[in-house]
């Protein structure tokens, strides 16, 4: 059967699936594919003809239907390099699918045989559902490696049709987990423009633009990240890309969550419904039960729903949500007096902060957890400032709003007034308007206890280590590339940190940074 010949109608009725699949038109495409099968019983079309329907229930979201399709078209092609392709493209199923074992085997049997016969594309496909099981298992420097080999076969054409690869979403979701948020920025950046050099760059468009919000949102680049929420959901809804949805919509609807647009986060919420449920759960299910635990205003269900999106969480239990989630459950399970719920996520968060070595934002998540437990306002403090350092600027506030809180319960108001406004400047610059408002009315409250004269708030708290060490520098009067090579970093590294400096303080010039810098201390005296 594998050499009958093929029938012109069967030619036809590929071409026009794969057309109506390039156009979004998943009906028609499934259309196309029963047509193909009713054509036709070579093995080899029969193959591809699943791997199509593998290929249009991954993009709306089954990933069950899809692994199981993907499956179907490896046990039965006789052809080698199309088997490789399939098993590769079934582990990404797996892995979104919250399945982070049987991904991995899939994916390791996909690369062996294509690098056995010559298929970059099965490679590169499984290389980065590799990547993606090492990031789930808290090996992202791991995940890294992989994603970085992967992009160096990124080129090749696809020989099952099965689509393009896309190892800069693998590359960026490693370096955001090690939080090189300007890196994965450039990565996305990168793949989209590359994307835009086709003629339906759409499907690539809502995952990138998906990635690079939520790596936005994580590093404080609120208004980029909506801008690029509400492009990726309009790329997913032309494409028929649904899988994206949860994710993206409940990353603007954390966003509007935290600016007091409560209508718009409960709206993205819902909307995200009707691709929730699935055998194993919805790609992003964790982000956007976490978002529906905000939108929540019942305490007991919000309090629910937030335990619901930490076991969710638990499927790739390390890939990026666990260092917000985590804490936020920590926090709610002791303030309603749930101390064995909290001891027992703060003992996974310390898992997954020593699986992720040194890496700050995995280093504050313990300690903020820790910090909480024991109502130590110190290991609050240096939760905070490891946020800080990693580039998390809403974790930075609330670690330092824990730490300000523990050391009034000290009667330590002294201690409490640093980490209060600095959680004030960290809300101050996202436009946390909740937060910032909440933190504002406990400095009213300590500045009408002890009427005596105001420190003003230090404007460079909300910046990273990094950026400060950039700041002296530049107010000095130092050009980008002298502070480069006092500090080790490339010019345009340093141009970077200043532009984002610039952002957060609401400034345009060195002249007026200058100005700002020296009352501040933060510039030695000439």
């Amino acid at each position: 059967m594998g050499g009958a010949p093929v029938p012109t109608d069967v030619d036809a009725a590929f071409a026009e699936m794969w057309q109506r699949l390039s156009d979004g038109q998943l009906n028609l495409a499934a259309r196309s594919v029963t047509r193909i099968l009713a054509l036709t019983d070579d093995l080899v079309l029969v193959a591809r003809a699943e791997a199509a329907l593998g290929t249009m229930f991954q993009r709306v979201g089954q990933l069950a239907d899809s692994r199981d399709r993907y499956r179907r078209a490896a046990e039965a092609t006789p052809d080698e390099a199309a088997r490789a392709t399939y098993l590769a493209l079934a582990s990404t199923s797996l892995l979104f699918g919250g399945e982070p074992g049987p991904a991995e085997r899939h994916a390791l049997d996909g690369v062996e045989l294509g690098r056995r016969v010559d298929n970059s594309h099965a490679v590169c496909e499984g290389l980065n559902a590799l990547a993606g099981v090492r990031l789930a298992q808290g090996r992202p420097q791991e995940g890294l490696g992989l994603a970085q080999e992967s992009l160096t076969l990124a080129g090749v054409e696809s020989r099952s049709r099965g689509g393009r690869p896309m190892p800069r979403l693998f590359l960026a979701t490693a370096l955001i987990e090690l939080d090189r948020h300007e890196d994965a920025d450039r990565e996305l950046s990168r793949g989209l423009s590359d994307a835009a050099t086709r003629s339906r760059p759409e499907v690539e468009s809502a995952w990138l633009l998906t990635f690079r919000s939520l790596g936005r949102f994580i590093a404080g680049r609120w208004d980029d990240a909506l801008v690029d929420a509400r492009a990726a959901i309009a790329h997913a809804e032309t494409s028929g890309t649904l899988v994206v949805l949860p994710l993206v919509r409940a990353c603007a609807a954390i966003v509007e969550h935290f600016r007091g647009n409560q209508s718009a986060a409960a709206q993205l919420v819902a909307d995200a419904g009707p691709h929730r449920i699935g055998a194993f759960g919805t790609f992003g299910g964790d982000w956007l039960v976490f978002a529906q635990s905000l939108a929540t205003p019942d305490p007991d269900e919000a309090y629910a729903t937030m335990l619901e999106a930490w076991h969710y969480s638990r499927q790739l239990p390390w890939l990026l949500s666990w260092r917000l989630v985590g804490p936020a459950v920590v926090r709610a399970a002791l303030d309603r007096g749930d101390r064995p719920v909290a001891q027992a996520v703060a003992a996974e968060v310390a898992v997954g902060a020593r699986l992720a070595g040194a890496v700050p934002s995995a280093v504050a998540a313990d300690l903020r957890c820790r910090g909480l437990l024991a109502g130590d306002a110190e290991q609050l403090g240096e939760a905070a400032q490891r946020y800080a350092d990693s580039g998390r600027p809403l974790n930075t506030g609330y670690a330092a709003l824990d730490a300000a809180l523990a050391w009034q319960a000290e009667g330590r108001a002294d201690l409490a007034r640093p980490h209060l406004l600095r959680a004030h400047d960290c809300f101050t610059v996202l436009r946390a308007t909740s937060s910032q408002a909440l933190v504002g009315r406990l400095l009213a409250r300590d500045a009408g206890a002890h009427p005596v004269a105001e420190p003003v708030a230090d404007p460079f708290l909300a910046l990273t280590p990094a950026e400060r060490a950039v700041v002296e520098r530049a107010a000095r009067g130092l050009t980008n590339p002298e502070i480069a090579a006092e500090l080790s970093l490339s010019a345009r590294t340093v141009q970077s940190h200043l532009t984002h400096v610039y952002v957060k303080l609401g400034l345009t010039s060195r002249v007026q940074l200058a100005a700002l810098a020296r009352p501040s201390g933060l510039v030695r005296p000439d």
